[in-house]
C-alpha cells in the first residue's frame, strides 16, 4: 500500500503469472506477475457524499499531497492515520503540518453537519474513514480470491509499502486471516525485490489442438522449449526450469494453467484442477492444448540479511511512548524502532514500530515476534479472531458507506464466482450476466456494474416470481418468463431469499443472478429468430420454477423443460453447467449477505439497507426539485415506423414519464416487456443524478411511470404459443426507449439504437455476439466510436 493505490497479488507454491495485460486501452502480450490494483492508498481523499463519509477513489497524489504536507491538500488516509496516532510525524522526511490536517478534519466534520449527518466526534469520524478504507481493500482481496477459486482465510497476509503495515491487522481481521508476516524493509520492499530479482526468460509455443494428439510427444516438446528458454537466458550460473501448459475444453476461450513435469498425466491434472475451480467435474468434451511455456530462472545467492541482526544496536533503556486511538480512546502505547529489535523480541499490541519508510501498527489483541530472517510474524488468539470476524465500523456517518461498499462487493463477488465457474463463452468471456442484491420487499438495493438492461428490471422479476411461487429458506427459483419480469428468453434468472439462518429466521432480502444463455432453443440457433411472432418461436419458456427445493437441487426438472419444448435447446449440457454456476453464485450471495446481517444484527442491517435505498431516493427527489417545471413530448420511431411516444412532465415534486400513444403490440418480436422500460428509466435517473450511487430502485421514488398496454408493455397470458415475441424488444426497442428518454432531457443525441446482435450456428454449435457501435453527441462531447452504449455492456469475444 503506497500513496495512491494498493497492489494485491497471490502466491501459491510459486508465482502466479499472467501472459496478457491491459494497460489503458492496450493489450500487452508479455509475461508478468498477476497483480491487481485497488484505488485505496495513503493519498486517497476523504470526503462527504450523499451517504455520509466516503474515501477515494480520487487521490491527492504527490502534489498537493495530503493536508499534513502543508501544501493545501485535502484530508487523506495519511492524515487520518497521523491524527489517530497510527504514525509518527517525526519519522517523515519532510516537515509535517498537523494543524493543517486538523483544520481539514474540522471542515469535513462541519460539512457532515451541514448535510444533515450527526458529528459523532473527532475520533469516531477518523475511525469511520479508516474503516471505510480497510473495508474497500479487504473486499478487493476477497474479490481477487473468489475469481481465482481461493479462500483468503487459508493465506498469510504480507503487508508492505509505506502504508501497508498501518492497515495489515485490520484487513486480516476482515478476511479472517490468522497470520501476518511483515517483511524486513517493508517500506522499501519493492526496491529491495527489484535489486535482488533473478532474471527469467520464457520460450512459448501455441498449439490449439486436441491434447490427445500430443500426449506422446508432450514431454519432448517441453524439453525442447526448456532448452530454448535456457539459451535465451544465456546464464553461466545455475538455472532452474519451470514448465507451464494451458488446457481448456474444446470451444472455450478460458484456460487452466498447470505446472507440468515429466510423468504427470495432464488429462488427470486438468480434470482435478477443473473440478477444484468450477465446483463440478468437466463435461464430456475434448480437452484442448492451447499453448506450452517454459521458463528459465537464473539461480542467485539469497538476499543477504542485514548485519545488524547479528550486532543489534540496543538503545531501548527508556521505552518511547506514543498516543494512539484504540478501544474507543486515545491511549499511551509503546513505540519501537525497527532497527533496535532482535530475533525473539515480542511486541504485544497495541504498539507502533517505526521502520525506514514505513510505520507498522500492531493492533490490540495482536502480537508480533521478530524472526531470524528479519521479518515479524504477527498473530492473535482464537477468541480475538472470532471477534474480528464481525463487521466493524458500522456507526455514525460511515455506516451507510460501509454497508453500501460491502453490499456492492458481495454483488461483485457473486459476478466473479459466476465468471469463474460458468462454462459458456457467453457468460465466461462476454460477461453477459448481472448480479444484484434486493431488500426484503424485493426492491433492487445494490448491483455490481454489469448489464443495465438486466439490473433495472431485476426488481420486477423478483417481486413477480416470488408472488407466483413464494420461496422458503433453502429454495432457489429459476425463470426467464417475460410475464414475470424477464427481458427475453435467453436471459435466465435465479432468485433466492436470504433468511437469518439456513433453516428459518427473519427475511433479510433476496439475491438474484441473471445470465444470458446463448442457446435456449427456438426456431433458429441463438434463440433470437429474426421473424419470430410468438414466444414459442424464440425458445424454451421457464415459468418460475424451483431449481433448488429446500436445499435439494432439481436440475432434472429444468432439463425436462429444455428437452420437451416445441423448439428444445441445442446445448442442454451448457445450459445446465451455466445454471450450476448461477446456483453457486446465488449461494455465495446468500452466505455473504447472511454474514453481514449477522455481524450487524438484523435490525441494524435492515435500517442501513433502508438507508441505502433512501439515499438514492433523496438524491432523486433533489434532482426532481432541480428540474423544476418541465413539459415536453418526444417521439422516436423504429425502422418499420413503430412509434415510441414520451410525454415528460415535472412540477418540481414529481416527475411523470408517460408513454401513452406509443405503438400497439408489435406483430413481430420488437415488443419490450415493461421490466425493460423500468430498467431504462432507472438508467435515465442514474444518469440525471450524476452522483456515485448504485443502480438502486430508490431512484424511482419520485417518478410516475405510465406505460399503457402495447409494444412497450405487451400482455402475457403464460402460453408461449399465444404470447408475443420479445427478442428484438430486448436488443433494439430497449435502446430506442433509452434514446427517447435521453432526448427528453437533452442529455445526448441518439446512439446506434441497437445492440448489434450477430448470431450464427447450426444443430452442433451456436455463436452469439453483441457488437459495439457509437454513442450520441452531448453538450460536453462529440460522442464515442466503437463502444457499447446504454443498456448493453458486454465484452467482444476474442476471435
Amino acid at each position: 500500500m503506497g500513496g495512491t493505490s494498493t497492489d494485491v497479488s497471490r502466491h501459491e507454491d510459486d508465482f502466479i503469472y499472467r501472459f496478457e495485460t491491459r494497460v489503458g486501452p492496450a493489450r500487452i502480450q508479455a509475461p508478468c506477475i498477476a497483480i491487481e490494483t485497488v484505488a485505496a492508498g495513503g493519498g486517497s481523499i476523504c470526503h462527504v457524499n450523499d451517504e455520509g463519509l466516503a474515501v477515494g477513489p480520487r487521490s491527492a497524489g504527490a502534489a498537493p499531497g495530503p493536508a499534513c504536507y502543508g501544501a493545501g491538500g485535502p484530508l487523506t488516509i495519511t492524515d487520518v492515520n497521523l491524527l489517530l496516532g497510527r504514525g509518527d510525524p517525526d519519522q517523515f522526511d519532510i516537515p509535517i503540518e498537523m494543524d493543517d490536517a486538523e483544520l481539514r478534519l474540522y471542515e469535513l466534520r462541519a460539512e457532515l453537519v451541514s448535510r444533515g449527518f450527526e458529528d459523532a466526534g473527532r475520533e469516531a469520524v477518523l475511525e469511520g474513514l479508516r474503516n471505510i478504507a480497510d473495508e474497500r481493500m479487504a473486499e478487493a482481496m476477497r474479490s481477487i480470491s473468489i475469481k481465482e477459486g481461493a479462500d483468503p482465510r487459508r493465506h498469510v497476509l504480507v503487508p508492505f509499502g509505506g502504508a501497508g503495515g498501518q492497515h495489515g491487522c485490520a484487513i486480516a481481521e476482515r478476511l479472517e486471516i490468522e497470520t501476518i508476516m511483515i517483511p524486513e524493509h517493508a517500506g522499501l520492499l519493492s526496491a529491495v525485490g527489484l535489486f535482488h530479482a533473478r532474471r527469467e526468460r520464457f520460450a512459448e509455443q501455441t498449439v490449439m489442438e486436441p491434447l490427445a494428439e500430443h500426449l506422446d510427444t508432450l514431454d519432448g516438446r517441453i524439453e525442447t522449449l526448456g532448452e530454448e528458454a535456457r539459451r535465451r537466458l544465456d546464464s553461466s550460473g545455475a538455472v532452474t526450469l519451470r514448465h507451464i501448459i494451458a488446457l481448456r475444453l474444446s470451444g472455450q476461450d478460458s484456460i487452466i494453467q498447470l505446472d507440468h513435469r515429466p510423468g504427470i498425466d495432464p488429462t488427470h491434472a486438468f480434470k482435478t484442477a477443473f473440478e477444484s475451480i468450477y465446483g463440478y467435474p468437466p463435461p464430456d468434451r475434448p480437452v484442448e492444448l492451447a499453448w506450452l511455456r517454459s521458463m528459465a530462472v537464473e539461480e542467485g545467492a539469497e538476499a543477504p540479511h542485514s548485519e545488524r541482526l547479528e550486532t543489534p544496536r540496543r538503545t531501548a533503556d527508556t521505552e518511547r511512548v506514543g498516543r494512539m486511538h484504540c478501544d474507543g480512546a486515545m491511549r499511551d502505547v509503546p513505540v519501537h524502532q525497527r532497527d533496535e529489535l532482535v530475533p525473539g523480541d515480542s511486541i504485544n499490541g497495541p504498539a507502533l514500530i517505526q521502520d525506514a519508510g514505513a510505520t507498522i501498527v500492531i493492533d490490540d489483541t495482536w502480537a508480533g515476534i521478530v524472526q531470524p530472517n528479519g521479518s515479524i510474524i504477527v498473530t492473535r488468539d482464537r477468541f480475538a479472531r472470532n471477534q474480528g470476524a464481525t463487521f466493524q465500523g458500522a456507526d455514525g456517518a460511515a455506516a451507510a458507506e460501509l454497508v453500501s461498499a460491502r453490499l456492492g462487493a458481495i454483488a461483485t463477488g457473486m459476478g466473479k464466482l459466476l465468471e469463474r465457474t460458468a462454462l459458456s463463452v457467453n457468460v465466461k468471456q462476454r460477461l453477459d450476466f448481472s448480479c444484484a442484491i434486493l431488500d426484503e420487499r424485493g426492491r433492487l438495493l445494490v448491483n455490481a456494474p454489469h448489464m443495465p438492461i438486466h439490473l433495472g428490471s431485476m426488481g420486477i422479476c423478483v417481486r413477480r416470481a416470488i408472488a407466483e411461487r413464494p420461496p422458503r429458506p433453502g429454495d432457489i427459483i429459476v425463470t426467464n418468463d417475460p410475464r414475470c419480469g424477464g427481458s427475453h428468453l435467453p436471459d435466465v434468472t435465479t432468485i433466492a431469499p436470504v433468511h437469518e439462518t439456513a433453516e428459518d429466521g427473519r427475511l433479510l432480502g433476496y439475491v438474484a443472478v441473471r445470465a444470458h444463455h446463448a442457446e435456449i432453443g427456438g426456431a433458429r440457433p441463438g434463440s433470437t429468430p429474426p421473424f419470430a411472432s410468438h414466444l414459442v418461436d424464440e425458445g424454451v419458456l421457464i415459468p418460475p420454477t424451483l431449481l433448488v427445493d429446500d436445499g435439494q437441487e432439481r436440475f432434472d426438472d429444468v432439463k425436462r423443460l429444455l428437452e420437451d419444448a416445441p423448439w428444445p435447446s441445442r446445448r442442454i449440457e451448457e445450459n445446465l453447467a451455466d445454471l450450476a454456476a448461477q446456483v453457486a453464485s446465488t449461494r455465495h450471495g446468500i452466505e455473504r449477505l447472511r454474514e453481514l446481517a449477522g455481524a450487524l444484527g438484523t435490525e441494524r442491517f435492515h435500517a442501513l439497507a433502508g438507508a441505502v435505498h433512501e439515499n438514492a431516493a433523496t438524491a432523486a427527489r433533489s434532482l426532481v426539485t432541480g428540474i423544476g417545471v418541465l413539459d415536453r413530448t418526444v417521439t422516436q420511431k423504429l425502422d418499420d415506423g413503430a412509434l415510441i411516444r414520451l410525454h415528460a412532465r415535472c412540477d418540481g415534486e414529481r416527475l411523470s414519464l408517460d408513454f401513452t400513444g406509443s405503438a400497439p403490440v408489435h406483430p413481430r418480436n420488437f415488443n419490450a416487456p415493461v421490466a425493460i422500460v423500468t430498467g431504462a428509466t432507472v438508467y435515465l435517473m442514474r444518469l440525471l443524478v450524476d452522483r456515485p450511487l448504485p443502480m438502486n430502485e430508490g431512484l424511482l421514488d419520485p417518478v410516475d411511470l405510465v406505460v399503457p398496454t402495447g409494444m412497450i408493455n405487451p400482455d402475457f397470458c403464460g402460453d408461449p404459443t399465444i404470447d408475443p415475441a420479445v427478442c428484438a424488444g430486448n436488443t433494439e426497442t430497449s435502446q430506442r426507449i433509452v434514446d427517447t428518454l435521453l432526448l427528453a432531457f437533452e442529455l445526448c443525441a441518439s446512439s446506434q439504437g441497437t445492440m448489434n446482435n450477430l448470431l450464427m450456428g447450426n444443430s452442433r454449435f451456436g455463436y452469439y455476439e453483441t457488437i459495439c457501435g457509437g454513442s450520441g453527441a452531448s453538450p460536453r462531447s462529440a460522442g464515442c466510436s466503437a463502444v457499447h452504449t446504454h443498456m448493453t455492456n458486454t465484452r467482444i469475444t476474442d476471435p
